[in-house]
């Protein structure tokens, strides 16, 4: 590379020319400079380093190209937790022991989002006495 001898300070574009394209008139009004150019490839980004020196800094540039990948894969699952209802439920019951078997009772429970339970139960296993019974509950986690 050939710059111009007398290069003003505050000049920003240097007129630079290759040595082939001197002719003998200009070779008295250029002189030699190093030019040094780098260059550094990664898969996603390729960067450029442009420097002309002559004994300090003439000219410097640096740029870059940014990559964008072709395709993507990316898998995510998404685990939804268990949606619970609020809801009146009506059930009944059977049962006795080894001599006899009876025992009836109906009852109605009432759950909130599965967080916590009330129940009522009547129990008709002698109908001259009845019974009631109330419950609370809470799901365990």
């Amino acid at each position: 590379m050939y710059i111009p001898k007398k290069v003003a300070s505050t000049k920003i574009n240097l007129n630079v020319k290759e040595k082939e394209a001197l002719t003998k008139e200009e070779q008295v009004l250029f002189e030699e400079a190093r030019e040094y150019r780098d260059t550094l490839f990664k898969d996603d980004l390729e960067i450029y380093s442009y420097n002309l020196l002559k004994g300090e800094l003439l000219s410097s540039s640096f740029s870059y190209k940014l990559k964008v990948p072709r395709e993507i894969k990316i898998t995510n699952t998404i685990e939804h937790p268990k949606a619970y209802r609020s809801g009146l439920y009506a059930f009944g019951e059977v049962g006795g022991n080894q001599r006899q078997f009876n025992n009836i009772s109906l009852g109605l429970q009432y759950n909130r989002k599965g967080d916590w339970f009330i129940s009522y139960r009547s129990n008709f296993s002698r109908l001259s006495n009845v019974t009631h019974h109330i419950g609370v509950g809470f799901r365990i986690k």
